[in-house]
């Protein structure tokens, strides 16, 4: 599987759940940096390819 982190504290992004607060500059502009982990999802783990896709919604609240 997959965990989404936030960049700046490296705190998990939990689903269902939201972000923290991102201030917007006199310009309009914001940026929210985020990571990915693979992380096991079976106790037992091999080597070999991975691939993964997310998705995510971003909700402009005032």
């Amino acid at each position: 599987g997959i965990r989404i982190f936030n960049q700046s504290d490296n705190s998990q992004v939990k689903l269902y759940n939201d972000s923290a607060y991102t201030a917007i500059d006199a310009e309009g502009k914001a940026e929210m940096k985020f990571i990915a982990r693979y992380v096991a999802t079976n106790a037992t783990v091999t080597a070999g390819t991975a691939n993964a896709d997310s998705q995510f919604t971003v909700e402009y609240k005032k």
